[in-house]
């Protein structure tokens, strides 16, 4: 049986999570984005564009470590589950 609690959300569940997450705090950040002088606007749009750029490098550091890990997975299924003969592998519970 497989773990549903580990698999990745689907990209557009997470946006829309991610964008009610947004409009609940849309109406306070709103009153407060008009307070801000325009440099601080500045510093902050500079920070989310900062933030956005080490988001992107951590993806393809992810995306990396994943392909280095399908390599392995792909060799131990050609070698397991390929095979044509069982194999008993202790500790195992399939």
């Amino acid at each position: 049986m497989t773990d549903t609690k580990n698999r990745p959300e689907p990209a557009n569940s997470l946006r829309g999570r991610a964008e009610d997450f947004i409009g609940n705090r849309a109406a306070c950040s709103t009153n407060k984005l008009h307070a801000l002088s325009p440099e601080e606007i500045e510093q902050t749009l500079h920070e989310l564009q900062v933030h956005k750029i080490q988001l992107e490098m951590q993806f393809v550091e992810l995306l990396r470590t994943h392909e280095k890990l399908d390599i392995p997975r792909e060799r131990y299924f050609d070698l397991y589950d390929l095979a044509p003969v069982s194999y008993f592998a202790p500790g195992s519970r399939n």
